[in-house]
């Protein structure tokens, strides 16, 4: 579940369906393929906005593209030119089959552990190569979803940044950067999606921003709501396009926290005009804060 700060879709519009390569490789894959369709369904019923959470890395039998001395083959051992483009290949047609399926029903593809790990021979070369491959096969076979790349860490952004740097030609292909919030960065979270804005900003303007924030472990159902809330809109108000509360081992805790940014936002409130700070509350509400957007894909005004 997601909280849009770009009005395109309410918060409770939004499903993430997780999509782990290597579950569809091997004597598995038709169940697991027949399981993806099952979650695919149930997602994108009704008005939801789909993305779909898609990680490659190792899969057995193919190789590791992620492996920290560089691309290692099926054995283990460092993996020739043949064997990384049997993987490519491999990869590739998964992809090809997930776009097809779900093509007119994911609006989103997010991409996760394609890129080599930062530090690896060669990563930001191959970081910007694989991020192509993977977007232009994908928008092969569904040409109107978006494409995004998540950035897991610090280092994995970082790569990021240097992959732009490459060709300088990376933007094109990619319509979202996610970032994951780490530790360091929950001291203020609205300062942390502005930096991401702040790095992005020469390199690829038009990239709507995604944050990922945790809910915190441990706590009674109603501080989940309010923290989670609180969370998702720090990050809103630091210039996140969508804040995804990331539910963890709790199952219930994305759900209380959609909940809790309802109540934030309440039902009573009005939005103020655009010189003045706030909200103007109608009906004896309480006055809330508001950020305000401007969506120039369409055209409008935006205030959440």
């Amino acid at each position: 579940p997601a909280t849009a700060g770009g009005g395109e879709a309410p918060a409770a519009a939004w499903s993430i369906v997780p999509v782990a390569w290597p579950s569809f490789v091997g004597p598995d894959a038709d169940a697991a393929w027949r399981a993806f369709d099952e979650r695919l369904a149930v997602a994108a019923a009704g008005d939801r906005t789909t993305v779909l959470l898609v990680r490659g890395g190792a899969a057995p039998g193919l190789g590791d593209p992620r492996d920290p001395r560089g691309f290692r083959g099926p054995d283990g051992a460092a993996g020739s030119a043949a064997a990384r483009d049997a993987f490519r290949k491999a990869f590739n047609d998964f992809l090809r089959d997930l776009a097809r399926r779900a093509a007119g029903r994911a609006a989103w593809f997010l991409l996760a552990d394609v890129a080599p790990v930062p530090g690896s021979p060669d990563d930001a070369r191959l970081a910007d190569y694989e991020l192509k491959s993977a977007s232009v096969t994908l928008r092969s076979e569904a040409p109107g979803a978006g494409v995004g790349a998540l950035a897991e860490s610090e280092a994995e952004f970082d790569l990021l940044l240097r992959a732009y740097a490459v060709s300088d030609d990376l933007a094109p292909y990619i319509d979202a950067v996610g970032r994951r919030v780490g530790a360091a960065d929950e001291a203020d979270l609205a300062a942390a999606a502005r930096r991401v804005r702040a790095a992005l900003l020469a390199r690829d303007a038009g990239a709507s921003i995604w944050m990922i924030v945790p809910t915190p472990p441990g706590l009674p159902a109603e501080r989940t709501a309010d923290e989670a809330a609180a969370r998702s809109l720090e990050l809103l108000d630091g210039g996140a396009d969508l804040a995804i509360v990331d539910a963890g081992s709790a199952p219930d805790a994305a759900r209380l926290a959609l909940a809790g940014v309802a109540a934030a936002l309440g039902r009573d409130a009005g939005a103020a005009p655009k010189n003045a700070a706030g909200v103007e509350p109608v009906s004896g509400a309480d006055a809330l804060r508001w950020t305000y957007f401007f969506d120039d894909r369409n055209f409008r005004e935006i205030i959440v």
